[in-house]
């Protein structure tokens, strides 16, 4: 083997497993930037929440929910308002109504649902806001789901 043949092949060993390395790295945590980044960019804004799934046709809200308006509210929205103990009138008078109307239950509890907007990955599935009350109405879990 000559000297080029050498050198081409080092190189080729040294740069595969760099390079698969490399993929790895961008498949793994580049879904996760995608799913968790965009619920923790916004503070909670009542005005914004109520309005940004609103539009005079289809199209107009459908691009406000690829704007993921909603979502960007959701980390501040669970951390400040929607803790564990509050009120379901509380939840209500500060988001609405459940965009959703059929309840879930999550260990007993009825969940009611909230559209956040499409949001995660590559945005072509909803993303939900689920609030679950225990039976004194008051918040007991908070999560989101993307469909």
């Amino acid at each position: 083997m000559n000297q080029t043949g050498k050198k081409i092949l080092i190189a080729s060993i040294v740069a595969v497993p760099i390079a698969t390395i490399i993929v790895g790295l961008v498949l793994v945590f580049t879904p996760i930037g995608m799913h968790t980044t965009p619920f923790y960019s916004a503070t909670f804004n009542k005005a914004r929440w109520y309005t940004a799934h609103q539009g005079k046709t289809s199209e107009e809200i459908g691009k406000k929910q690829a704007q993921c308006i909603r979502g960007a509210m959701y980390g501040d929205l669970k951390n400040r308002f929607l803790r564990p103990g509050a009120r379901r009138a509380r939840v209500i008078e500060l988001i609405g109504k459940p965009d959703f109307g059929s309840e879930g239950v999550k260990d007993g509890n009825k969940c009611q649902r909230w559209n956040l907007g499409f949001c995660s990955g590559f945005k072509i599935d909803l993303d939900s806001l689920n609030v679950c009350f225990d039976k004194a109405d008051r918040v007991s879990d908070v999560f989101r789901l993307q469909h």
